[in-house]
């Protein structure tokens, strides 16, 4: 049943039984699904079809029902299939209901044999058994394997569809980071003037190799370590305000550095640079 989310209830709670030939599927299937969403547990097949249930099915649905109903066309009259259900349940003395899709003769002697039998539509139908066959009302309607599948590969899809979104924003976020990043933002930075480099962490130097940078500011950035200025073509370079950098041979080793500024509680460095033959600005 293509259109049907679910497959025919078997028992052991009371159910109603409907067959229709596969040439009504359709219509079939929307009583069915009617009859489903009111939660009435229901037997359904279409005879002579490739799905079509076994016979002792067939025949089990009918004996375990408080009501048969047949959607009965010139074409469902036309089957030994149809008909013989259709006596199967007469002979059980089963309340019967005829859908008709036809009001020419059915044929077969079907018109004779089913004169007592009651003809209503969908919406009676309905009726009746929430009337009558309340003992077919409640849970146990099972759920097609197929929709299980389909709902199996919804949750897949989203799945693929949320990582594909945490792995695009970590992506963009990679990509945002590294644009905010010291190595991105001083990439193009060279034959310059001067640089403020206060706004960059003292590891930062590194990105600064083999430009040409004529001034370089590092005042109170807490500077500990200048590894790096060696490989970094400047001329003056202010380290004033970081009196916890000791270390001043990277500034040595540099083969450009002319002039070097610093501050008064940075007297001890100043004697070595001066003895670098490097000139040194006392600023504050």
């Amino acid at each position: 049943m293509s259109s049907l989310r679910y497959k025919p209830y078997y028992g052991p709670r009371d159910l109603v039984f409907i067959r229709a030939h596969k040439d009504d599927r359709k219509d079939l299937e929307r009583l069915c699904q009617k009859l489903i969403e009111k939660k009435i547990r229901v037997f359904f097949d279409c005879s002579n079809s490739d799905d079509s249930a076994a016979q002792e099915d067939v025949a089990a649905g009918i004996l375990n029902s408080t009501l048969c109903i047949f959607i009965l066309s010139k074409k469902a009259a036309s089957s030994l299939d149809m008909r013989n259900s259709i006596n199967y349940a007469m002979s059980l003395k089963k309340e019967t209901v005829i859908i008709r899709k036809d009001k020419d003769d059915l044929g077969y002697g079907l018109d004779m044999q089913l004169s007592n039998v009651q003809t209503l539509n969908e919406n009676e139908v309905i009726d009746l058994i929430s009337g009558n066959h309340k003992s077919c009302i409640g849970e146990g309607q099972p759920v097609s394997t197929d929709d299980r599948k389909q709902k199996t590969r919804a949750l897949i899809a989203i799945a693929f569809t949320l990582a594909f979104m945490i792995v695009a924003g970590i992506i963009l976020k990679n990509r945002i980071d590294y644009y905010n990043s010291a190595k991105y933002r001083l990439k193009d930075i060279d034959q310059s003037d001067y640089l403020d480099f206060t706004s960059f962490k003292e590891g930062d130097i590194v990105y600064l190799k083999d430009k040409k940078i004529k001034e370089i500011s590092f005042a109170d950035m807490g500077l500990r370590s200048i590894e790096g200025i060696e490989d970094v073509d400047t001329e003056h370079i202010d380290i004033s305000g970081n009196p916890d950098l000791k270390n001043i041979n990277p500034i040595l080793r540099s083969q450009s550095i002319k002039t070097v500024a610093l501050s008064q509680d940075m007297i001890i460095v100043a004697e070595m640079l001066r003895r670098g033959d490097i000139e040194v600005i006392i600023t504050r």
